[in-house]
């Protein structure tokens, strides 16, 4: 039976690849925020080198994952792909918005590809030509070869009838922003997308710190000039997404530790910090998981992550933080009190967890165990601690301390 095509749920059928954990877990923030459930993230497959002469591996790895999702949904014979890159950036009640949209402006039936809103600019390597948004109808821009073929999406939805050809498409091209408009060589189906009413964009990280808008899309700025609005800046980067539990154990990582000890229930939620150490030791334990991990000073890049473990978060943890210093400032008082008490010292990560985890989860029992307030704690030591700061805290607040 043939699937509505006006019936399309952002949350189902839906997929995430990702070569960047840091983006992953913005994502995931991000799209609560908006309302929408994060779908599941595949490991990207990596490329040793680039498919064809004289384009970048990183294109080659892009469409190859877009074509292992393709065939993958094609298997398991979903009615339509909804696959999201690891920068789309959604607007508010995007849920909402698509419904309205599609009730105004129904799909018209050769619809194989829904562009979801971002399209990118000329492709260094393959584009060669733009159409501006002001002299394409709304709210649908059909994707013509050879005059928009550079136009892609950061969050894009295909149709089953469009897995093959789009998989041959992307075979044949090497770039999916090529790849979806030429779909139409391998079938009756074309591609479309919404353009003038956008459901997703294309974020711009830069650290949090870029004063201007939270995304990059220069045709809808020469179309409509600025709408930042639409877009808004996120404000739960620093949220935990588990739902509640009765208690929160918080394992410091130290390496010589032993857990064996510790009275650990089936509803309590295990929370690892940085590294996770003792991850292996605790693998036998059913309970949910959380990760809460630092960036070292300075280096964008590069996080406290379990060793290993970089692409396979989203398995191995229920939920996970990585955390930035700079959306800690901006969305937590108590961190600029701490550096104001402590004379400009860096928080520990534990003491951050325990205090993201009393805010989050007010009702619940926090215990640290493995801590020592009093001197190391873990196995990295930030260059200056605040401990006495942390100690006088644990004990005016009866902590417990395991």
């Amino acid at each position: 039976m043939e699937y509505c095509k006006s019936d399309i749920d952002l949350g189902s059928h839906a997929c995430c690849f990702s070569v960047s954990p840091w983006r992953v877990a913005f994502q995931r923030r991000i799209f609560a925020e908006r309302g929408l459930s994060f779908p599941e993230v595949a490991a990207p497959i990596k490329v040793a080198a680039p498919t064809r002469q004289g384009e970048p591996s990183a294109y080659s790895g892009l469409a190859i994952n877009f074509m292992a999702r393709l065939l993958e949904a094609h298997a398991k014979g979903w009615p339509y792909c909804i696959i999201y890159e690891d920068d789309a950036y959604p607007c508010p009640d995007p849920q909402g918005r698509l419904n309205a949209l599609l009730k105004k402006h129904p799909l018209p039936a050769d619809c194989g590809i829904l562009c979801l809103g971002d399209i990118n600019g000329v492709s260094r390597f393959r584009g060669r030509q733009t159409l501006l948004l002001d002299q394409c109808p709304a709210p649908y821009t059909r994707l013509v070869p050879g005059t928009a073929e550079n136009k892609g999406s950061h969050a894009l939805l295909v149709f089953a009838g469009a897995y093959i050809p789009f998989v041959q498409a992307i075979a044949q091209c090497g770039v999916t922003d090529v790849a979806i408009s030429r779909i139409s060589k391998y079938s009756s189906l074309h591609a479309y997308g919404l353009f003038f009413d956008p459901l997703f964009v294309q974020h711009n990280y830069n650290g949090g710190k870029d004063p201007r808008s939270p995304y990059r899309l220069p045709e809808l700025v020469a179309a409509l000039g600025e709408a930042a609005a639409d877009f808004p800046r996120p404000t739960r980067q620093t949220a935990l997404l588990l739902a509640p539990a009765p208690r929160f154990i918080v394992l410091s990582n130290a390496p010589e530790k032993v857990w064996s000890g510790i009275d650990i229930r089936k509803d309590d939620v295990l929370v690892f910090l940085n590294k996770a150490v003792d991850f292996a030791r605790l693998s036998g334990k059913r309970n949910r998981r959380l990760l809460i991990s630092r960036r070292h000073n300075g280096d964008k890049a590069s996080w406290f992550l379990p060793p290993g473990q970089e692409y396979e978060l989203s398995r191995l943890y229920d939920d996970f933080l990585l955390l930035s210093d700079d959306a800690l400032e901006a969305e937590r008082p108590w961190y600029a009190e701490y550096l104001r008490e402590s004379g400009g010292k860096i928080p520990t990560t534990g003491w951050v967890a325990y205090r993201l985890l009393k805010d989050c989860y007010p009702e619940s029992d926090v215990v640290l165990c493995g801590f020592n307030p009093g001197g190391e704690n873990g196995s990295y030591k930030w260059p200056r601690h605040g401990w006495a700061y942390e100690a006088d805290y644990y004990k005016r607040n009866g902590v417990n301390l395991g």
